[in-house]
């Protein structure tokens, strides 16, 4: 259990959990959208073909807004996934971590 302001809170732990497995789950599900939408057809990303891991990386430098600029997306389909799948992860850390809030005030 987490400990915050001297006592135990089993349900911060709950949310606290949860808003962590949210955002796990949403990394993973990107990075296999990514991964999935370059093998199609001709190549969509700066690189020739994306490995798993280089997806997991796109996903995750995307996602922070580092944006490095050594991947990026060259096609339509794959624009098309980075443009719905970030602002669904923008919305949902900030709920997430809104609700952990809540709870300890």
């Amino acid at each position: 259990m987490i400990r915050v302001v001297g006592f135990w809170t089993p349900g911060l732990t709950r949310r606290f959990i949860e808003a962590l497995m949210a955002l796990v789950c949403g990394i993973f599900v990107i990075t296999a959208l990514v991964y999935h939408v370059e093998k199609i057809g001709e190549v969509q990303f700066s690189v020739d073909r994306l490995s798993f891991f280089q997806s997991f990386y796109f996903t995750v430098v995307t996602l922070t807004t580092i944006g490095y600029g050594d991947l990026y997306p060259a096609k339509f389909e794959s624009r098309l996934v980075v443009a719905v799948c970030v602002p669904m992860i923008v919305v949902l850390v900030p709920v997430k971590l809104a609700r952990l809030l809540e709870m300890t005030t």
